[in-house]
């Protein structure tokens, strides 16, 4: 699971040099082919794909820097495909910090890529509502998982300062 979730690619970006770039690159478009086509499998559990679109999303720039226009739009199609399915999936997952997950990546797209208003209004509420459930007062998590709080806060604050800077739309 942690392969199909690319929660690495923070370790590529930090390395910082053009081989982790083009391996980055490389190991999503290897992704996209072999597991892009068909929900089928680990690297679709719901949980695994909300983490992988936040971490797409979080480091688009390596994935899609020097890309041609094919990769782009397929990365763009995949992208679009795990969104719709998350979709579908986050209002039936079980309540704990996968759902939440979920709520953050989808809130990511709707930030990211074109979407109605209504959808990116509807995403934020959507969040907000886990956020209050599952975020006490004290700034735990209601699992009282110290390594849970650090890796939603991980997820969180790209988004918090995308909000945070009034950008509801893709630049």
């Amino acid at each position: 699971s942690a392969l199909h979730n690319f929660g690495w690619l923070r370790n590529m970006r930090a390395a910082g040099t053009e081989l982790a770039m083009v391996n980055a690159r490389a190991l999503v478009e290897d992704w996209i082919r072999m597991h892009g086509k068909r929900i089928e499998g680990i690297a679709w559990l719901p949980a695994i794909t909300a983490q992988r679109i936040i971490a797409w999303l979080q480091h688009s720039n390596i994935i899609l820097a020097t890309s041609d226009l094919a990769t782009y739009r397929k990365f763009m199609r995949s992208l679009a495909m795990q969104v719709r399915y998350l979709r579908t999936m986050a209002g039936v997952m079980d309540d704990g910090e996968d759902k939440l997950r979920a709520r953050i990546a989808l809130a990511f797209a709707s930030l990211a890529l074109p979407v109605s208003q209504s959808m990116t209004r509807s995403a934020r509420r959507h969040l907000e509502y886990e956020l209050n459930r599952q975020i006490l007062a004290d700034g735990g998590h209601i699992s009282r998982n110290p390594a849970t709080v650090l890796e939603l806060l991980a997820d969180l604050l790209p988004l918090r300062q995308t909000y945070s800077n009034g950008n509801e739309n893709p630049p």
